[in-house]
C-alpha cells in the first residue's frame, strides 16, 4: 500500500512538472495542491513511529504550496514564505531528534564557508532594502536545516542519510532560485527549475526520515 500511495505521488508530481512545462495553469494548481497530503500518506504507511513533528513540516509545507499559488500577491506570498519558514524549522526539530553526536570540525567549517556563501547569494539576487532581513532570515534558517542534514547523514550515514542531506541540499536549491526568480526576471522555464528540486527535497526528507 505504502509503495501505491508513493508511486502516486510520482505520477502527480511528473504531472505537475508537465503541466508547467506545457503552460496549463488549471492543471499546476491541482496537481500542486495533491503532493503533500500524498507524501503525507505515503508517510504514514511507512513510518516506523510517527513523528508529529514531520506531519507539521509537510503541513506547513502543504500550506505554503497553497498560499505561492498566488505568487504575484504580495500578501499571499509572504504568507507562503512564512509557511515554508515554519517548515524548516520542524525539519531542523526532526532532525536534531536523531542526530545524537555533533561533529564539531563539519560544523565549524560549514559555518565559516556558510558566511561568504550567504554574502554572494545577496549579491546575486539583490533583494530589495524592504525584503532585505526577510531574506536573510530565511537564508539562515534555511542553511541551518542543510547543516543539521549533514549532521544527521554523518551519524546515520547510509541511503537515509544520503537522501535527507540531498533533500536539505534540494530544497537550497528551489528556494535559492525561486528568490532569484522573484527579484530578478524568471526565465520560461524557471517555474520547472523551482518546482523540480523543490519535490525532490520534500520526497528525500519525508521518505528519508519515515524509516527512523
Amino acid at each position: 500500500m505504502k509503495m501505491l500511495f508513493t508511486l502516486l505521488f510520482a505520477a502527480i508530481a511528473l504531472t505537475h512538472l508537465i503541466s508547467l512545462c506545457f503552460d496549463h495553469p488549471r492543471l499546476q494548481n491541482v496537481t500542486k495542491v495533491c503532493l503533500l497530503p500524498l507524501l503525507l500518506v505515503a508517510y504514514l504507511l511507512s513510518a516506523e513511529s510517527l513523528r508529529l513533528i514531520i506531519i507539521l513540516a509537510m503541513a506547513f509545507g502543504w500550506g505554503g504550496d497553497i498560499l505561492l499559488i498566488k505568487i504575484n500577491n504580495k500578501t499571499f506570498f509572504q504568507l507562503g514564505l512564512g509557511c515554508f519558514l515554519l517548515g524548516h524549522i520542524c525539519y531542523i526539530l526532526s532532525l536534531l531528534m536523531f542526530t545524537p553526536t555533533v561533529h564539531f570540525t563539519v560544523l565549524v567549517i560549514s559555518c565559516i564557508a556558510a558566511i561568504p556563501a550567504g554574502v554572494i547569494f545577496l549579491k546575486i539576487v539583490h533583494p530589495d532594502k524592504a525584503m532585505m532581513i526577510p531574506v536573510i532570515a530565511y537564508s539562515v534558517i534555511l542553511g541551518s536545516m542543510v547543516l543539521c542534514a549533514l549532521q544527521f547523514l554523518l551519524n546515520q550515514g547510509g541511503i537515509i542519510g544520503a537522501a535527507v542531506f540531498a533533500g536539505s541540499l534540494c530544497f537550497m536549491v528551489s528556494d535559492s532560485l525561486l528568490a532569484y526568480f522573484t527579484f530578478q526576471k524568471i526565465p520560461k522555464y524557471g517555474n520547472i527549475l523551482v518546482m523540480f528540486p523543490y519535490i525532490l527535497a520534500q520526497a528525500g526528507l519525508v521518505l528519508g526520515l519515515a524509516y527512523m
